[in-house]
């Protein structure tokens, strides 16, 4: 759950979205498909907001993406009706806040799954690895020793393992030039 972080998402687009219905109905008839526009970022930031709610990725996504069409629109609503500086101000502050909280909070997330990812093979490649062994692929023909510019491109998935030369020997493999 986001707590916090859905707080301020839920206020920066009452804020936002209170100044784009006062500019679009200012608009001249010609540009009140703005309107539109805004009901139609109402009704995804509902389902936006259950996503960030619940912490989701494409969630924060989406609510960058719609807090940046937010901005754009108010900038646009600003510059056809000058006048509600305030109104404007507020709304800009608090929606580029929660653009920055979005961006923040799905960068945060991808950093922690790498990390993750990252921590899972050091930790499966040091519990299979002690110095001495030799390894080969399944797919292969001679056999390495893990320091190899060869050994380093084995697939972990088809990599065998040896205690020593001879048992790499007794099932078929042959040396390789970097075995010294």
């Amino acid at each position: 759950m986001a707590g916090g972080k859905f707080i301020t998402l839920v206020i920066s687009l009452l804020f936002a979205f209170l100044a784009l219905i006062s500019f679009g109905f200012r608009l001249p008839v010609y540009l009140r498909q703005q309107i539109l526009l805004i009901f139609f970022l109402a009704f995804i930031s509902i389902i936006m907001s259950v996503g960030v709610y619940h912490n989701k990725n494409w969630a924060w996504t989406l609510s960058g993406i719609v807090l940046l069409i937010i901005l754009i629109n108010l900038f646009y609503a600003y510059l056809k009706v000058p006048r509600g500086f305030i109104l404007f101000g507020t709304a800009t502050f608090f929606s580029s806040i929660s653009l920055f909280m979005s961006m923040v909070s799905l960068k945060k997330k991808r950093f922690r799954k790498e990390f993750d990812d990252y921590t899972e093979e050091s930790e499966s490649v040091s519990t299979e690895f002690t110095p001495g062994k030799y390894i080969a692929s399944e797919t292969g023909k001679r056999f390495h020793t893990p320091k190899c510019q060869w050994a380093e491109k084995i697939n972990k998935d088809k990599a065998i393992w040896f205690d020593s030369e001879e048992e790499a020997v007794s099932k078929g493999y042959e040396r390789d030039k970097c075995i010294g």
